[in-house]
């Protein structure tokens, strides 16, 4: 085949590009396997490969979804903000969760931020697509229910 510019994929792309469907498929069981808010850091860094997936590929990979259930989870429904004096956790180093960490305000607000941008992130990849206001219906929905059940200003 031919080279990049006239748009033809060589054979090694071909081959790599049949690989991103199994992939998406095994990043997307290894997020639901397990669902509980302590390994939401994990759920993070796939979401982020996955993301990286569909830009490089250009391809659709549904993964708003998997970011909205980070927003229904009950631990960001009852919490009220309290003062705290210790440092920003970093979600680029943890794959799981203490109990501890998630009942603390300051890794709710990172956890709240990361799920904000990692949603912008995947928006991001479809802008120019056809289908975009499909894509952003339903997560408009959500964040304005989100919005509404909070009880953080900050959130809001």
């Amino acid at each position: 085949l031919a080279d990049n510019k006239t748009g033809l994929l060589t054979v090694e792309q071909q081959q790599l590009r049949s690989l991103i469907y199994p992939l998406c498929q095994v990043i997307t069981g290894t997020i639901r396997l397990s669902p509980v808010s302590r390994y939401f850091p994990l759920r993070f860094h796939l979401v982020a490969v996955l993301n990286s997936l569909a830009r490089a590929s250009r391809n659709y990979v549904p993964v708003a979804h998997l970011l909205l259930d980070v927003f229904l989870d009950p631990i960001f429904q009852g919490f009220k903000p309290k003062q705290s004096t210790a440092k920003p956790p970093q979600l680029s180093v943890s794959l799981k969760l203490s109990k501890q960490a998630l009942t603390s305000p300051l890794f709710q607000n990172v956890m709240i931020s990361r799920t904000v941008q990692l949603i912008e992130q995947n928006l991001e990849c479809y802008r120019f697509s056809i289908g975009f206001p499909e894509l952003v219906f339903p997560v408009t929905t959500a964040l304005r229910a989100f919005a509404k059940k909070t009880r953080v200003t900050q959130w809001r």
